[in-house]
């Protein structure tokens, strides 16, 4: 567990750079980077939602990210207890407003104007 934590500790602090942004998304590492947003651990579940932050900055990745089903792990994520996913997941631009408004308000989360 201690490995996977620092490891996608790493892939997030790493992910702040536009040309690894590309070759995540070139060697198809977005998906793992979804799947771990379910991780049993919240500090995987933050990196993992951070690196995404990070990558959803470039427009090829967006896409990637909403339709790799990231939308539902992110929503329990924003409900969740761990403060530095919560931060990293609202920063995400994946939705328009009126779809993220209501995915909020499915997951009964009050969705600041």
């Amino acid at each position: 567990m201690q490995v996977k934590t620092r490891a996608v500790g790493a892939l997030h602090n790493m992910s702040s750079d536009a040309e690894t942004i590309r070759i995540i998304r070139r060697h198809e590492g977005i998906p793992p980077l979804i799947a771990l947003l379910s991780d049993r651990c919240d500090a995987v579940c933050g990196s993992a939602a951070g690196a995404l932050q990070n990558v959803s900055r470039e427009v090829a990745s967006r896409a990637l990210i909403r339709d790799g089903g990231a939308v539902p792990p992110l929503s329990l994520l924003l409900a969740g207890m761990d403060v530095q996913a919560q931060v990293c997941t609202s920063r995400l631009n994946l939705l328009p407003r009126r779809v993220a408004e209501r995915a909020a308000a499915d997951a009964g989360i009050r969705f600041l104007r």
